[in-house]
């Protein structure tokens, strides 16, 4: 089944938007680790080690500012042609129990659902030739339920946005689904876990990184062929 999983992935070009020391980096280890090539997309542009090369390219770019991303996409392209699969690993986390202003409210959306929305947006015209995956990071029930309001609001938004884009966007061979996660370490752990040192279902521990990017690869490949518009919990069981 792995063999069938690199088979699948190698030499497509994945574009992963949103990217931090655990689980950004973990997806990108998990496809260069089956022969993908990988462009990064951040505000800090950080490759977190990683040497940039023919197969290995980061770029500096706010996904919330619409025009710069349609931008920074058609550079992409131009320089590594047609992606074949999009992560939207973006999203920032916000807290506490009282309600917050609209400014803040606002802000969360932007940056968590707009974001993901804006990235489609703008690599539609390079994968609708040919089709692909898109993968989009929401956030499992039990994380939404300890969570602010717009945090909350703003990565439930991303399972009917992955719904609705599905049904659009299967007409030009794009299957669209969404993982939501529980809460994941933010170091990058990759050479500690891999391939499978992860804690049993039966324990209530903070996901590895590399345990959801695992699902991002499977819902790239063609194993995952049949499946579109769905959102996977991660989470250990915990919103059960």
């Amino acid at each position: 089944m792995i063999d069938l999983l690199r088979e699948s992935l190698s030499g497509k070009l994945v574009v992963v938007n949103g990217v931090g020391a655990g689980q950004g980096m973990s997806t990108i280890r998990a496809f260069i680790n089956c022969g993908a090539k990988v462009v990064i997309i951040s505000r800090s542009g950080d490759t977190y080690g990683l040497t940039e090369t023919s197969q290995i390219r980061a770029f500096k770019c706010d996904a919330s500012d619409p025009m710069t991303l349609k931008e920074t996409a058609k550079k992409i392209f131009s320089e590594m042609g047609e992606p074949d699969f999009l992560i939207n690993n973006i999203g920032k986390w916000y807290g506490g129990n009282e309600l917050e202003d609209e400014a803040t409210f606002l802000d969360m959306l932007k940056f968590n659902t707009s974001s993901q929305y804006n990235a489609i947006y703008a690599f539609l015209p390079y994968m609708k030739n040919r089709g692909g995956a898109i993968v989009n990071i929401g956030a499992s029930g039990a994380l939404r339920e300890a969570s602010s309001v717009s945090y909350s609001t703003s990565k439930y938004a991303i399972e009917e946005m992955t719904r609705i884009l599905a049904l659009r966007l299967k007409k030009y061979n794009i299957r669209v689904n969404s993982i939501k996660p529980g809460s994941v370490i933010k170091e990058d752990t990759f050479f500690n876990v891999f391939p499978f040192k992860f804690a049993e279902i039966s324990e209530d521990k903070v996901l590895q990184p590399l345990e959801v990017a695992y699902i991002s690869l499977f819902l790239c490949s063609k194993l995952a062929q049949s499946i579109t518009g769905q959102s996977i919990t991660a989470d250990r069981g915990t919103s059960l």
